[in-house]
C-alpha cells in the first residue's frame, strides 16, 4: 500500500471512529435524558408552573440558547450564565476535556458551576461557535452537537483550537434551558 493510500486509510477510520462516537454519546445522552426524566417527573411537576410544560426544542431554540452560553462565558456574565442552565433535578452536567477538565463527580455538580466559569474566566478561557446540529427531540429534551474554536491561555500558549461536543435543552412555553453541556477534547474535530 502507497504511503498515500494508507495516509487516506488512516483518515477514513478516524472519521468513522469520530462518527461512531458521536452517534453513541447521542444515544446516551437521549437515553440518560429520558430515563432523568422519567425519574424525576414528580420532582419537576413541583418546580414547574402549569403555565410551562416542557415541549419539544426548536432547533433555533436550542442554537440560541447555546449562542448565548457561549456569549455569556466570553464576557464573564455570570448571572446570565447560571440562568442558562437547568436547576435540579432537570440539570445533568457540564464537562470538559482540557483544558479546564471538568469530569464525573464534578460535571454534574450544579452548585460548582459559576465557580468553575470563574475559574475558566481567569485563564483567559474563550469559545467560538463554528457550527450547529440539532440531531432530534427526546422525552421533551432538544438534543444537538456543536463545533467550537477555543482558546485558555493555560493550554498550548493561548493557541486556537477545535473541538467537538454536545448539549441538551430542556424548553417550555417560558424559556430553554441546558440541563448538558460536554466540550470534548483539543482537535476532536479533526478526522
Amino acid at each position: 500500500m502507497t504511503r498515500s493510500a494508507q495516509t487516506w486509510a488512516v483518515s477514513l477510520a478516524r472519521r468513522r471512529a469520530t462518527w461512531m462516537l458521536l452517534a453513541a454519546i447521542s444515544s446516551v445522552v437521549v437515553v440518560g435524558c429520558s430515563a432523568a426524566r422519567d425519574g424525576a417527573t414528580n420532582a419537576t411537576r413541583s418546580t414547574r408552573s402549569s403555565s410551562s410544560p416542557t415541549s419539544a426544542c426548536r432547533p433555533a431554540q436550542a442554537r440560541a440558547a447555546l449562542a448565548s452560553f457561549v456569549g455569556a462565558f466570553n464576557r464573564g456574565d455570570y448571572r446570565r450564565l447560571d440562568s442558562l442552565f437547568a436547576e435540579p433535578p432537570l440539570f445533568r452536567w457540564y464537562s470538559s476535556n482540557q483544558p479546564g477538565l471538568r469530569i464525573d463527580p464534578a460535571a454534574r455538580t450544579r452548585d460548582t458551576l459559576i465557580r468553575y466559569f470563574r475559574s475558566r474566566r481567569a485563564k483567559d478561557d474563550r469559545l467560538r461557535l463554528v457550527s450547529f446540529h440539532f440531531t432530534d427531540n427526546s422525552g421533551g429534551y432538544g438534543n444537538f452537537w456543536f463545533k467550537m474554536r477555543r482558546s485558555a491561555s493555560d493550554f498550548r500558549g493561548g493557541a486556537w483550537f477545535g473541538l467537538l461536543g454536545k448539549g441538551a435543552a430542556s424548553c417550555s412555553t417560558e424559556s430553554v434551558k441546558l440541563i448538558v453541556i460536554s466540550l470534548g477534547g483539543p482537535d476532536s474535530d479533526k478526522g
